[in-house]
């Protein structure tokens, strides 16, 4: 497991990204290091994502590859071959295009006010957090899945999980 959200965990710094964390609060994060050197040992590895709303529908997602950059990089990283009941790609569209951000850590564009702040989460995030994933925010404020003008889904929970190809 990669990730576990329940929806009040998750706010923390660059140091507990980087390296792994669980708190009592019901959230979980192997560490975008450990990430890193897992899936990065010349072998394919798949992603899945499984969400719930607050209204109990659930939807998932996998991915047939993803690869994650080292931290130099800002963490960024690859998702293709999209499978699921989501009714957007959450990981595939932005591949590549953000680097991983937290609170104490804004590496976002430079005109860009640091979301992780706002959403109280490490994650992927876009300069307006709007059209975005973030399966690492806290409670309604920042755990979200949004398509704008179309879909704004509140989650309850998420998790992440990878997997080696064989």
């Amino acid at each position: 497991m990669v990730q576990i959200n329940e929806g009040f965990g998750l706010d923390q710094g660059w140091q507990a990204y980087k390296y792994g964390f669980s708190d009592s609060n019901g959230g979980y994060y192997l560490g975008n290091e450990h990430v890193y050197k897992m899936i990065n040992n010349g072998h394919q590895w798949n992603l899945c994502s499984d969400m719930m709303d607050l209204f109990g529908n659930q939807y998932y997602v996998s991915y047939s590859k993803v690869v994650l950059d080292s931290e130099s990089a800002g963490y960024t990283y690859f998702a293709s071959g999209m499978k699921g009941s989501a009714p957007i790609d959450p990981f595939g569209p932005d591949s590549r295009k953000y680097k991983f951000t937290t609170k104490d850590m804004n590496n976002q564009p430079s005109a860009c006010e640091n979301q992780a702040v706002a959403c109280k989460g490490g994650w992927w995030y876009s300069c307006s957090g709007g059209g975005n994933v973030v399966l690492n925010g806290v409670g309604s404020n920042g755990f979200h899945y949004t398509i704008p003008y179309i879909l704004n889904l509140r989650l309850k929970r998420s998790y992440i999980r990878i997997s080696q190809l064989q």
